[in-house]
């Protein structure tokens, strides 16, 4: 079309009209739009008067089947008759639809050229509860989800995906095929694939080793990616965790939070470093998550360390070789344990003042 057409703020609670043999019908009612201007590309929804059939009848309305039935604007099947879905310049890729009548099905399809982290969402608009499943291309159900976990008392449902080179199905109908009435549908391209999840729910879990630290190698995969580990503590006492960069320029912040999801630690760029380190008190049988996240987009490999203390030193034991020899008159040693990799460093006079961890042996 050379011009389009759309509705504007101000607007919401106007009919959309459908003609049947001369004459208009009520068969929805104005609910949004997908921008606050009425740009280009601006997709308009009306929430559908089916469900609301018994008030409009209760109010003095007549309700007329026939006239609210409107033509399936998406194909029921998983092929290429689906709505094709494009990503926009901020990879993402909208569009709305209707399930009417009830046990409507809506498919849209899209397509990921590299693997990537994908986030699928369907938004029903009103008292719709959407359901919203992800096929691969030869039908095989990957997930599907009913109620977004992370949003108490919603409606809305959502995926996160790590998918693969390929093309993709969306279906969206009603929870339970019970009820009608109208979506958003949308596909957010999140970036390259990630090896640890980013949310409370997603979170890797492990446990905490009896004898020695825990180690966890990690990728920040982008820039401001966020990895989300979990544990239950098996003990109660001081825990020490940090982030030690292997590769790259990475700069890591660290955050812990209980099984209340309440934050507890914080840190950034411990002892003068790009890496982090807290030091928590934990109580045996509770659960506790770590949150890795990275600034100013750097990105690359790192390792997390989980050291628990116990009256001041941590768990094991190291052995340490003096050669007193090397000392001049009047001086004594000093040894900095590296508390990331497990291994003892160089020694130097105590009356050199350069910041050193505690000596106790990761």
């Amino acid at each position: 079309l050379v011009f389009e057409a759309t509705t504007a703020p101000g607007d919401s609670g106007g009919p959309l009209l459908v003609e049947q043999d001369g004459e208009f019908f009520v068969a929805g009612v104005l609910s949004g739009g997908t921008t606050q201007n009425s740009v280009y590309g601006d997709i308009s929804w009306w929430t559908g008067i089916a469900p609301f059939r018994a008030e409009i009848e209760g109010a003095g309305g007549v309700f007329l089947g026939g006239a609210s039935t409107i033509p399936d604007s998406h194909s029921n099947f998983l092929d290429d008759t689906a709505t094709e879905l494009s990503f926009d310049f901020a990879q993402i890729a909208r569009d709305s639809g209707a399930i009417n009548p009830v046990g409507d099905i809506d498919v849209f399809q899209f397509e990921i050229i590299n693997p990537a982290r994908v986030i699928v969402d369907a938004i029903g608009l009103g008292s719709f509860d959407a359901f919203v499943s992800v096929f691969r291309r030869n039908g095989q159900l990957i997930d599907q989800n009913d109620n977004n976990a992370s949003q108490p008392n919603s409606l809305n449902s959502n995926l996160r995906l790590d998918l693969d080179e390929g093309r993709y199905f969306v279906a969206v109908t009603a929870n339970n095929d019970a009820s009608n009435g109208s979506f958003r549908v949308a596909v957010r391209h999140n970036g390259p694939t990630d090896d640890h999840g980013g949310r409370f729910f997603n979170a890797s879990q492990f446990e905490l080793l009896a004898e020695d630290n825990t180690r966890i190698n990690a990728v920040a995969n982008f820039g401001n990616d966020i990895d989300m580990f979990s544990f239950v503590a098996d003990r109660t006492g001081e825990l020490v965790i940090r982030t030690k960069s292997v590769s790259g320029d990475l700069n890591t912040v660290l955050r812990v939070w209980n099984q209340d999801r309440e934050l507890i630690a914080f840190n950034n760029n411990a002892d003068n470093s790009l890496d982090s380190l807290v030091s928590i008190e934990i109580e045996e049988g509770q659960r506790y998550f770590t949150h890795v996240d990275t600034i100013q987009q750097t990105s690359g490999d790192y390792r997390l360390v989980l050291i628990p203390k116990s009256d001041g030193r941590a768990t094991g034991q190291a052995r340490v070789n003096l050669n007193f020899n090397q000392l001049t008159g009047g001086q004594a040693l000093g040894m900095k344990a590296d508390t990331a990799t497990g291994k003892m460093m160089n020694g130097w006079p105590l009356s050199d003042t350069r910041s050193h961890d505690s000596l106790f042996v990761a």
